[in-house]
């Protein structure tokens, strides 16, 4: 049976984001890695959930270094 692995989110920035979603909703944090250039790869979810999120901080258009999510969406 497929089931949705990633839901990407926005978020203004990545502590933020990390502070609301395991701070104040009692999300896991499974993940945060540095990708450089103020880019992290972060995941959080619902314990026991088979669905995680990924945090992509607000960025410019124009930032070169702009984070582009590429992965599989079902599992």
């Amino acid at each position: 049976m497929q089931h949705l692995a990633l839901v990407a989110i926005v978020v203004p920035d990545y502590d933020a984001g990390i502070a609301f979603y395991v701070g104040k909703l009692g999300f896991d944090l499974l993940e945060d890695t540095d990708l450089g250039h103020g880019k992290r790869w972060v995941r959080v979810g619902p314990k026991g959930a088979q669905t995680d999120l990924v945090s992509n901080a607000q960025t410019k258009l124009n930032d070169p270094h702009r984070f582009y999510l590429k992965s599989s969406w079902f599992r």
